[in-house]
């Protein structure tokens, strides 16, 4: 039998409330009628799937609460004077009343739906299960069958390869293969300094390497282009990988075959997903790497600590984890506190969860950059306006708005670290570049320190200023109002006249002659304009076009669905709910910051499925298997 096909000495539950066979008692000990039994009037149920009048009555409170909360945003947002700032919705007339007329008639046919999805999905699961389509496509959490649906993936994604050939990027792109290129100093293109280091830490120092390794392998195939398609071409093929492993993956979780094809068809025709596959930006990496943790981390707790105890699954967990610190500057924030979470959480897993923390942080995040920055020529640290963006927007709009507000005293300490009057004039208010990029890099720590009394000073005086600012800035990470764009080509030609000067100056080295064929940049912008302005102009059918369905909506959905079924299985979910947390510190409602909760849907929802099972095991306690009674996991390796 393979091992992926072993369920961890444990036998293979529809639910994901899998039985740990170290203790022989469920894993979740939280009232479960396996250990404490259940009530019998909440237990009653239908032959048609749906439950008592008390039941119903529940259900239909927390889909209504579900809507209320998913649609009040936009229309507080909407009724506001300055709505332009953060509402971009073409299909809202303008109008207070009939917007306000739309959205409740949004909210209550998300209510709805709501209902009936609670209602109906257990009925629906269980009659789906008695069904096998495409019998030679089995789909099960084996190797075989992760390769297969990969093949299938990768091979109907190559016309949108050769569509975007090379690849397509964003700036930054530029910026790091200029970094990896050049020799010498280098010109910190954000804060227009000059820096005595080779690389600077702005982006993650491992994607930089990467990009640069395979546009230098394309100069000596003899074509940049080359490097970078076949660069493309792994991505593609990594991403494939990691769509198939979660539609597989959906097999350990109980799921039914018709709803794991559905997944596949999902993960091959969602556009979105092949044309940011062929992107070389630094947050497709970190897909890589996000999407097997997600994975892991909800099979940590399905078997309650058990596959740690497997020497293979903790290695690919240390590995995802690995892979997330280095290709995200937030990854190693986003994991270690989801793997806190699993500390705490799975009290007999504490030793083998702190190891899987510990390890990774210090081979990925110090050992490292121990070994490699010396090799690579140094490597400087990126500013601090990094890490104080969010604080630095939130100044500028009180100085704009509320100037009157700042005393003397505490604008004199403002400029020591800002220069005021270039950020104001560069502010936007949806994406903190133009106040953090004026940044002083003479300031001191001690300057800095200073500033942030003062931030905090302001802030408690000024809340209402601060949290406008917030929401201007990522709100519409959380709003069905900014559309998800994917770039098309390798950078907008005003990058290379902009910072090209500066990169032939400062550095030895410096080579780019990554171009895009005419033909194929005009016919995927046209795609572009065909996906994003037709669907985006359909009432209702354009919200899978939008950021916050993604970054907010979906997720949000999973974790309330699993809060409803069974409270204790949303911590299996910490690692997206920290995602989504870190967007309302973004520096701007970019799409790219949405890029790893789009690729994680199918392991995210699939988890929220099982949570429906859970809540039937815990009504109806399956008895204990006997030794005439097949086991699962020996049923699936025939």
């Amino acid at each position: 039998m393979n091992h992926l096909e072993e369920d961890l000495e444990t036998p293979a539950c529809t639910g994901g409330a899998a039985r740990s066979a170290h203790h022989g008692t469920d894993t979740w000990k939280d009232g479960n009628a396996a250990t404490h039994g259940a009530s019998p009037s909440k237990a009653r149920r239908r032959k048609d799937g749906t439950t008592s009048t008390r039941g119903s009555i529940r259900r239909a409170a927390y889909s209504l609460a579900l809507a209320v909360l998913m649609t009040a945003p936009l229309l507080y947002l909407d009724c506001r004077k300055d709505r332009e700032q953060f509402v971009t919705v073409n299909w809202l007339p303008g109008n207070l009343a009939a917007d306000a007329l739309i959205l409740a008639v949004l909210g209550l046919g998300f209510a709805g739906l709501i209902f009936l999805f609670l209602s109906h999905a257990p009925a629906i699961l269980e009659h789906a299960s008695k069904h096998n389509p495409l019998p030679r496509l089995r789909l099960a959490f084996d190797r075989r069958s992760i390769a297969m649906g990969t093949l299938i993936i990768f091979c109907i994604w190559i016309p949108v390869m050769v569509l975007f050939f090379p690849c397509s990027s964003n700036h930054d792109f530029i910026n790091q293969v200029y970094q990896y290129q050049t020799t010498g100093q280098t010109y910190y293109t954000t804060l227009g300094t000059v820096v005595d280091a080779e690389f600077i830490d702005h982006h993650p120092i491992f994607d930089t390497l990467i990009y640069g390794w395979f546009v230098s392998l394309g100069n000596a195939l003899g074509s940049q282009n080359t490097g970078m398609f076949l660069f493309s071409i792994l991505q593609n093929l990594g991403i494939a990988v990691t769509l198939s492993l979660s539609v597989c993956y959906l097999e350990r979780l109980g799921i039914p075959k018709p709803f794991r094809l559905a997944a596949l068809a999902f993960a091959i025709f969602f556009p979105f997903y092949p044309c940011f596959a062929s992107s070389a930006m630094k947050d497709m990496l970190f897909v890589l790497g996000f999407t097997p943790f997600c994975i892991c981390f909800i099979e940590a707790f399905r078997t309650g600590g058990a596959a740690l105890r497997q020497k293979r699954f903790l290695a690919a967990f240390v590995l995802a984890t690995g892979l997330c610190i280095l290709t995200k500057k937030l990854g190693i924030y986003i994991c270690a506190a989801s793997l806190l979470v699993m500390i705490v959480a799975l009290k007999g897993s504490r030793l083998r969860s702190t190891g899987v923390l510990l390890s990774s942080i210090l081979v990925f995040s110090v050992a490292f950059p121990a070994a490699v920055y010396p090799l690579i020529g140094g490597v400087a640290p990126g500013g601090r306006q990094e890490s104080l963006c969010f604080a630095l927007q939130q100044t500028t709009s009180l100085l704009i708005n509320k100037p009157e507000a700042v005393s003397d005293q505490d604008l004199d300490t403002i400029e020591r670290v800002l220069d005021i009057e270039a950020a104001k004039d560069d502010f936007k208010v949806a994406l903190a570049d133009g106040a953090k990029n004026h940044w002083r890099p003479e300031a001191t720590n001690e300057d800095a320190i200073a500033y942030l009394k003062v931030w905090l000073k302001e802030g408690l005086a000024n809340p209402k200023e601060y949290l406008m600012a917030c929401a201007q800035c990522c709100g519409q990470m959380l709003i069905p109002s900014k559309q998800l764009v994917f770039p098309v080509d390798i950078s907008n030609k005003g990058h290379f006249d902009l910072w090209g000067p500066n990169f032939s100056t400062v550095g030895e080295g410096y080579n780019i002659e990554l171009k895009r064929p005419e033909a194929l940049l005009n016919s995927s912008a046209e795609f572009r304009k065909m996906l994003i302005g037709g669907i985006g102009n359909i009432p209702v059918l354009n919200l899978i076009t939008t950021i916050a369905l993604y970054g907010a909506w979906i997720p949000f959905f999973c974790v309330s669905i699993c809060f409803v079924n069974r409270k204790k299985s949303i911590l299996a979910l910490a690692p997206i709910m920290l995602s989504v947390c870190t967007l309302l510190i973004s520096p701007g409602s970019l799409g790219r910051y949405v890029i790893s909760l789009m690729y994680a849907i199918i392991p995210m929802a699939g988890w929220m499925l099982a949570s429906f099972s859970q809540r039937s095991r815990k009504a109806y306690p399956r008895p204990e298997k006997t030794e005439t009674e097949p086991m699962l996991e020996e049923k699936n390796a025939l």
